[in-house]
């Protein structure tokens, strides 16, 4: 139609006049067109095999879809990496595109795709780029195609490809001036790209850069002056259509929200609308780390470290999106706090070695908002402070007592007392288009005395008492020299309590009490960390009316929908070494009783505070302890008569032979250890004879006897007394030959270790500094 148009138009002035009426019909389908899709039409075309782009791409399409009403469609390459196979089918989705979003490397599309490309610019289609598009298109020397598309980073999105500051390194980024796509966006910020140098040519004069990038490397040098280059710019391409290029696009960027509201600014920018105030919330994105990827379910119990300062010995981590990064948080099960209160991300494993050091924790991911200190979460008669004997472990009872939670579907509610008050809690998390919110629900049981909880504190911060909402009372915490609403800032509501709840605040932390009640009470506390640009009161106020209301705890703790729609079957069996019986199992609403048996043993019930009996050898699970005993009057019993009736038993050997080079198993004859410079002494051992070993003398089994190191658990003990360090129990050729997969346990500078090949060697260490070649006897394995 546009080429009749030029055509009619090139003649006299009737025909200009039928032009102005083609013209208006030319408009008036464009505006049906429109009107047809109310959403914008964003397409995305994928293809690079380096920065899993075909799942961060996904994932952007999919938040903009939920969370912003775009019309979203995902192309992606069949083949990744660039070659001529490369075909990326559903091209024409760009005549009905409203933006386009490119994350493209190395390319060779056919013409026919090129051509819808070329269209889409032609008509002037903005376009947003990511990264590698700067090399987007990689056509040989020879190919004609190669002078046009291998230059189109330079010629449409404002740089080409020249090189990089290494792999190992990531990005300061720094905004730069003003501009609609920075809104909300933070100063500073870091990424995990590996800067891109485009200077000093590039971007050209006409662009404006958004933000600055400045190289940081593997051991925390930061690049000179001469290393900083734009990483972030708008520009117009050669058909007249903005551009919003960035060289940032790595898949971990994605957890960073400042990333991500530029790039969602960056969106709105393109189509020519105004940013949105909404918290660019937070997208999961697989990164093939099986600890990153794992869905821990409703909730995660672990230490954890939020800051330097801030650790949690019994941690109850709960994700407050399905996301699993949108907005966490983390109870204290000992001092029945919250920990801290987070965005962007869940749990980092890096540097937690399981191994039994116990200096290093897992830390939040993301970007804490908001916590609270190391110490009690409640009071008790009006104070906070910590009269523990030690920094662990749960307050005094009568303080405070976590018993445990409830899960209905994915909330979780938990269950603790605060002196002789009961206690339900929820954490959730309120989100709008006005505002973010992590949200307290309770439901305190009735009490005669009031009760105190403390909500949240800011090192150097103020407080401020906001105006009265419609629904309950406000406070404002902030840094000093600023004011509410400031970024960094806290709001927080108090909403739908009865008369008597009131804010307690000091210089720089927020408490609530609640008080005195002969009936339940029922509350939220709605906490609104300002996250990026200065938040509107009056925009504030509006998102907490809007608010839910108070869930009704009681009920959820009654059990809810299955959460697992299949049926559940449990097997093996218990005590495989058939040494406990079970005599009966009664399973009952309320109840559960398992009697259990061992010969020669006798129950107690024991306190778990001081190990004391229970009354009448009863008491509640979550204060006492079963223990079986060994009965005085059978603890005496031949060891050998209690093994031959163990099947799981290899062999027994008790040297009491005296004499021979050779030395039976008392469980099967036939399982010999041979004796190669071996004395017997009768009387030196710990009960009858026993062996002396000169150093150089040694004893080997004899291939009779199936030892497996490799493929089966193995327990092997024996007295020993010795004045020496020396191999006691090994795993190793005939020859002088070492090889990766053999064992010993031995004895090194007085201390048992056990070495495996390749694996190390595991060392004891052994109470008040005792050694094991002391020349007494000890019981070692």
């Amino acid at each position: 139609m546009p080429n009749a148009y030029h055509r009619i138009s090139a003649d006299s002035q009737p025909i200009k006049k039928l032009s102005i009426c083609l013209l208006c019909i030319i408009l008036t389908s464009v505006v049906l067109l429109t009107n047809s899709y109310a959403q914008p039409h964003i397409v995305f075309v994928v293809g690079e095999g380096e920065y899993r782009s075909e799942v961060t791409m996904s994932a952007l399409a999919k938040v903009l879809s939920e969370n912003y009403d775009f019309r979203t469609t995902v192309l992606i390459d069949e083949e990744l990496h660039g070659g001529e196979e490369n075909n990326i089918e559903g091209l024409d989705a760009l005549e009905t595109a409203d933006l386009l979003v490119l994350y493209l490397r190395f390319r060779q599309l056919p013409d026919a795709q090129l051509g819808l490309l070329q269209e889409y610019i032609d008509r002037g289609g903005p376009i947003i780029a990511f990264r590698t598009t700067t090399h987007a298109f990689a056509y040989d020397e020879e190919d004609h195609r190669a002078e046009k598309w291998n230059n189109f980073g330079a010629r449409e999105l404002g740089a080409p490809w020249i090189y990089h500051y290494g792999h190992g390194a990531s990005t300061d980024a720094t905004l730069v001036g003003e501009h609609p796509v920075l809104t909300g966006v933070s100063p500073e910020f870091h990424v995990r790209s590996w800067t891109y140098h485009v200077r000093p040519n590039y971007p050209p004069k006409d662009a404006q850069i958004l933000v600055n990038g400045r190289p940081v490397f593997p051991d925390g040098e930061r690049g000179d002056e001469e290393t900083v280059n734009a990483i972030a710019w708008t520009h117009t391409h050669s058909g007249g259509g903005r551009v919003f290029t960035t060289t940032m696009g790595h898949p971990d960027d994605f957890r960073s929200s400042d990333f991500r509201r530029l790039i969602v600014n960056g969106v709105y920018w393109c189509l020519e609308r105004e940013a949105p105030r909404r918290y660019t919330s937070g997208w999961r994105i697989k990164t093939g780390q099986r600890w990153r990827d794992m869905d821990y379910g409703p909730f995660l119990s672990t230490a954890v470290k939020a800051t330097s300062n801030n650790l949690t010995y019994k941690g109850i981590i709960i994700p407050l999106t399905p996301d699993l990064t949108g907005g966490s948080v983390v109870f204290d099960t000992d001092l029945l706090r919250y920990s801290a209160g987070w965005i962007d991300g869940l749990i980092d494993f890096a540097d937690v070695e399981f191994n039994g050091w116990h200096q290093s924790y897992p830390s939040i991911e993301g970007k804490l908002l908001w916590e609270n200190p190391v110490e009690p979460g409640w009071a008790k008669n009006d104070s906070f402070e910590d009269t523990r004997t030690v920094p662990f472990g749960p307050l005094p009872r009568d303080w405070a007592h976590w018993k445990g939670l409830y899960l209905h579907e994915k909330r979780v509610v938990m269950s603790y007392t605060v002196g002789t008050r009961s206690v339900l809690e929820t954490p959730s998390l309120e989100s709008n288009d006005k505002g973010l919110a992590f949200v307290r629900t309770f439901h305190l049981g009735p009490s005669k005395s009031s009760s105190l909880v403390r909500i949240a504190k800011m090192k150097g911060g103020e407080v401020s008492a906001l105006p009265d909402l419609s629904r309950g009372t406000a406070v404002a915490l902030y840094s000093q020299g600023t004011e509410a609403g400031a970024p960094n800032s806290l709001l927080a509501a108090l909403i739908d309590a009865p008369e008597g709840t009131q804010w307690e605040t000091l210089q720089d932390e927020i408490r609530v009490r609640f008080p005195a009640s002969e009936q339940p009470i029922t509350a939220k506390i709605m906490i609104t960390p300002t996250i990026h640009d200065k938040l509107d009161l009056n925009v504030w106020k509006e998102f907490i009316k809007s608010s839910s209301a108070v869930s009704d705890l009681p009920a959820l703790i009654q059990g809810g929908p299955k959460r697992w729609s299949e049926k559940l079957t449990t097997t093996g069996q218990t005590d495989i070494e058939q040494r406990l019986r079970v005599e009966r199992e009664e399973i009952r609403a309320g109840k559960t009783t398992i009697h259990l048996e061992l010969e020669g043993y006798q129950p107690k019930v024991l306190s778990m505070k001081d190990l004391s009996p229970a009354p009448k050898g009863v008491g509640d699970a979550d204060q006492y302890i079963a223990v079986l005993f060994p009965d005085p009057k059978t603890s005496e019993v031949s060891a050998t008569h209690v093994q031959k009736n163990d099947s799981t038993l290899i062999g027994y050997w008790r040297f009491d032979e005296g004499t021979g080079i050779h030395t039976a198993s008392a469980l099967q004859r036939e399982a010999t250890i041979s004796l190669d410079g071996v004395r017997w002494d009768d009387g030196i051992g710990i009960k009858g004879s026993g062996l002396l070993f000169d150093g150089e003398s040694e004893a080997v089994f004899n291939e009779s006897i199936d030892i497996d190191f490799d493929t089966s658990d193995l327990t092997f003990s024996a007295w020993i007394a010795t004045e020496e360090d020396g191999s006691i129990f090994s795993e190793a050729l005939e020859e002088p030959e070492w090889v990766p997969n053999g064992k010993t346990f031995f004895i090194r500078n007085g201390q048992l270790a056990f070495d495996v090949g390749w694996v190390g060697v595991v060392t004891s260490s052994l109470s008040e500094g005792k050694s094991v070649n002391d020349g007494a006897w000890h019981h070692v394995g």
